[in-house]
């Protein structure tokens, strides 16, 4: 299954990318713009490592059927939000809608913070957290992969992102 993560997390952005690209392409009005064109789109964020990827920020949660490698169909749960507390192996997140989610981890899970490896007990209450979870054959997911930004982090990325942005302008 390891071997998939790749495909399915490229999958996974590329939906938010091209969720993005066409919010932005409605909002702007009418206008032409090709497959070439939208997948050459530079990252809006210079900070790969810490999941903030074009869209990835704006991201509350959704489902994706995305195909492995093996051409099998497998369902990937994402979500974001804001850590609320750790219990035990829970992480029970604040999504943007009101939402609230509780997402178990395992010994599996693979877990990051402000991109280094990290340990469940590394993550604290206001970080911001993407999770990618795998529907098992049984109907439970499988979280896979826990992403955390801390609020400092959060800010100096934002900060970075709009010095870009009034660049540009």
């Amino acid at each position: 299954m390891k071997k998939h993560w790749f495909g399915i997390t490229l999958a996974a952005l590329v939906v938010v990318g091209g969720s993005y690209v066409a919010a932005h392409a409605a909002s702007a009005g009418p206008q032409q713009i090709s497959l070439t064109q939208a997948q050459a789109q530079p990252e809006t964020s210079a900070a790969p490592k810490a999941g903030l990827r074009m869209g990835m920020r704006r991201l509350v949660h959704g489902e994706l059927v995305v195909q492995g490698k093996d051409n099998e169909l497998r369902n990937v749960r994402l979500d974001h939000g804001v850590l609320q507390s750790v219990d035990g192996s829970t992480l029970h997140l604040k999504e943007a809608d009101g939402s609230t989610v509780d997402v178990t981890t395992t010994e599996q899970t693979r877990i990051m913070r402000d991109g280094h490896v990290a340990k469940l007990s590394d993550l604290q209450a206001g970080d911001n957290v993407w999770t990618m979870r795998l529907k098992q054959d049984g109907g439970e997911f499988t979280t896979m992969r826990v992403r955390a930004v801390s609020p400092e982090r959060m800010k100096e990325l934002e900060s970075k992102r709009a010095e870009r942005k009034a660049a540009q302008n």
